[in-house]
């Protein structure tokens, strides 16, 4: 497992590494595809959403290509106590442009009705072929050479912490960031 830090790098993490929060699946592909070229991160969706079908159920990608042009964007690691949410943290991160650069799509799609509990729509991160940049995907133009697959997921399961702070914290704040 990889981890992006918010300078861009990305390191190779242990079985002991504790995170504050992951999407994580069991990865089989359902279906895999091929696209020679997009034009940018909407044409993208617009292409995975004609092969996806339903947009009812959770899905997990993994594509592989290469991107003329990759904005990705990275989150620090915080300190307690954690009084920024993402409605703070989201606007002013670091962003790292790459170019010409091939490397792994990984992300998730989760359908609206999520959108309290994680993301809703489509959330991607990069991971370079050379595993030396990595972060969020923002935006990308003329990417080519894709291939990938996904896997249909019908089971959402979240843990909540057990611990004296997450009974006590106040949940009121947004932590939540809204596009706006």
């Amino acid at each position: 497992m990889y981890e992006a830090l918010g300078n861009g790098q990305v390191i190779v993490v242990n079985d002991t590494t504790k995170i504050a929060y992951a999407n994580a699946a069991f990865y089989t592909e359902d279906k895999t595809f091929d696209i020679n070229k997009v034009e940018n991160y909407n044409h993208l969706r617009a292409q995975i959403n004609e092969q996806i079908g339903s947009r009812n159920y959770f899905y997990a990608f993994q594509i592989h290509g290469t991107f003329n042009k990759l904005k990705l964007g990275g989150v620090p690691k915080q300190e307690k106590p954690y009084t920024e949410g993402l409605d703070v943290l989201i606007p002013n991160r670091p962003v790292f442009d790459r170019e010409n650069i091939t490397g792994t799509l990984v992300g998730f799609y989760c359908p609206d009705f999520i959108g309290k509990i994680n993301v809703a729509g489509y959330h991607f991160h990069f991971v370079s072929a050379d595993k030396k940049s990595a972060g969020h995907v923002m935006e990308f133009t003329d990417a080519s050479n894709l291939s990938g697959g996904f896997k249909r997921i019908a089971k959402y399961q979240f843990d909540l912490p057990e611990t004296p702070a997450y009974d006590s914290v106040n949940l009121e704040k947004s932590f939540q960031y809204n596009k706006k």
